[in-house]
């Protein structure tokens, strides 16, 4: 007799600790979704930092000349450009 309610007690355990809805399912579910909600914020960060890039660049032309000058290495016309070491090192 007490073969049949521990047969029962070991199968429900399983089912609650093993199926598509059991505990170790829901916990890899918590843990995969608090990691994609970080790479969400990570993106959010992301799309803010280069909103307020694109609005600096429309509106301000000092932001334009600065990152044309350090990306392209552009100089804007009439500017003086300093070069520092010896020749050998330059031709």
């Amino acid at each position: 007799m007490s073969v049949v309610p521990s047969a029962v007690l070991v199968c429900a355990s399983a089912y609650v600790l093993l199926s598509d809805q059991g505990l170790i399912t829901q916990k890899q579910l918590k843990v995969s979704l608090f990691d994609t909600a970080s790479q969400a914020q990570q993106v959010e960060d992301t799309n803010d930092s280069l909103r307020a890039k694109i609005t600096r660049l429309k509106t301000q032309q000092k932001a334009v000349l600065l990152t044309a000058s350090s990306r392209l290495h552009a100089a804007p016309s009439g500017a003086t450009i300093y070069r520092f070491g010896s020749r050998t090192q330059l031709d």
